[in-house]
């Protein structure tokens, strides 16, 4: 199964179920999209369990380049993949044509309407540490899950990481498909103090080791980003 969901769509109960007991696989951008999904096409589990691959944090054209690349594999493939883009256009469309790919689009979802993990990321990079805890603490009662929150603070750790480097090289938003909206919001956290470009590498490799120690199951990766939130924020 193959979704592409439009922002932050939520996805239907019936696919959510077809997912559940899969082993689940987040795209963390310690690796290039590529090779996340290169890797992925050929995992094979030893006891036949199905994974489901989740990719969040890239751009369209992102989806578009990789997906073509890959095509052929994704027409027999026996694990779930869902990838969430930024907007459904006709490209995506024509890119997916001849393959099993179901869209997920919230027709009535509202256009200022952010879901809370975003809250949560503005909390984060504006150090209200007292706010980012109540809303992860609210994302995770209503049964969030925490593979997300640590994918979305990972993807605006690694906007930020690409405004210092548009200022350090004299590069273009558009050398990383960063639309005028993103980047702008993006350098005002550059404001902060706080946020040097030591400080959110610092932080950046922080939760991609939280990431792998979580999935290799040496921690929790609710309680490292608990853990993070609580001290780092």
């Amino acid at each position: 199964m193959i979704i592409v969901a439009i922002g932050n769509t939520k996805l239907s109960d019936k696919i959510k179920n077809a997912t559940e007991n899969t082993n689940r696989v987040f795209f963390d951008e310690s690796q290039t999209l590529d090779q996340f999904i290169k890797e992925s096409l050929s995992a094979v589990s030893l006891f036949g369990d199905v994974y489901t691959f989740t990719v969040q944090g890239i751009t369209t054209e992102e989806f578009i380049n990789s997906f073509t690349k890959y095509k052929n594999e994704f027409s027999d493939i026996k694990n779930n993949f869902i990838f969430y883009i930024p907007s459904l256009t006709k490209k995506v469309e024509d890119t997916c044509k001849g393959i099993d790919v179901i869209f997920v689009k919230d027709e009535n979802k509202k256009e200022k309407e952010f879901p809370k993990v975003f809250n949560l990321a503005d909390a984060y990079i504006n150090h209200d540490k007292k706010k980012a805890y109540a809303i992860f603490c609210e994302i995770i009662n209503e049964g969030g899950i925490p593979e997300e929150i640590l994918g979305t603070l990972i993807w605006q750790l690694k906007q930020i990481l690409n405004i210092y480097n548009i200022q350090n090289n004299k590069l273009s938003p558009d050398d990383f498909g960063m639309k005028p909206y993103t980047f702008s919001k993006t350098k005002s956290a550059l404001l902060k103090k706080e946020n040097t470009e030591e400080n959110i590498l610092n932080d950046y490799k922080e939760l991609v080791l939280i990431y792998h120690r979580g999935h290799n199951g040496i921690i929790s990766i609710q309680n490292g980003l608990e853990k993070f939130i609580l001290e780092r924020v």
